[in-house]
């Protein structure tokens, strides 16, 4: 009868234990790493998201700074001529504005930002402050010049780095000097 009572009382003892089996644990360790992978995913999902959406609006921002910038440039130009052999446009002109009584073609800077260089030295004077230019953003600026309209045509696009087009935009300028 002993034999019994202790084969019993053993027996009972492990099935009654409380805690949980190696396997409970494991099911809770994939549970909890699903968990974790799913927000995860959902955060970095809101940062590109963010970054995109703050990206396009900086862009919009250049966009509307440099249209300015390029409008009043040519505004106030005088005696345009063409070729000028380098630079955006192939023509070249007297600034009244920016870099005073000197000719002027547009260009770009080594970072890609839009630039006005003296044709006679080719050092040049950024349109906008070079903090202007964040996220890797860049213009893209085609100006022809017609002679006969006297008309500035322009069309100003802002991409990523990577190529896209961000922002694009065409307006025309007349010189009110000529």
């Amino acid at each position: 009868n002993m034999k019994k009572l202790l084969k019993y009382k053993a027996g009972s003892k492990l099935r009654d234990r409380e805690g949980m089996t190696i396997v409970e644990i494991l099911m809770a360790i994939i549970v909890l790493l699903l968990v974790t992978a799913m927000v995860t995913t959902a955060i970095d999902l809101g940062i590109k998201h963010y970054r995109r959406s703050t990206m396009r609006s900086e862009a919009r921002v250049l966009n509307a700074t440099l249209i300015k910038a390029v409008q009043d440039e040519l505004r106030y130009a005088e005696e345009i001529s063409s070729p000028a052999g380098s630079g955006i446009g192939g023509f070249k002109y007297k600034s009244k504005s920016r870099v005073m009584n000197n000719e002027v073609y547009f260009d770009y800077g080594s970072g890609g930002e839009l630039l006005l260089k003296k044709v006679s030295d080719g050092s040049g004077v950024g349109l906008v402050s070079s903090k202007s230019y964040v996220f890797d953003i860049k213009p893209e600026l085609t100006i022809s010049w017609s002679e006969s309209d006297r008309l500035f045509s322009c069309e100003l696009k802002i991409k990523e780095d990577a190529g896209a087009e961000l922002v694009s935009s065409t307006f025309g300028v007349k010189p009110l000097n000529g």
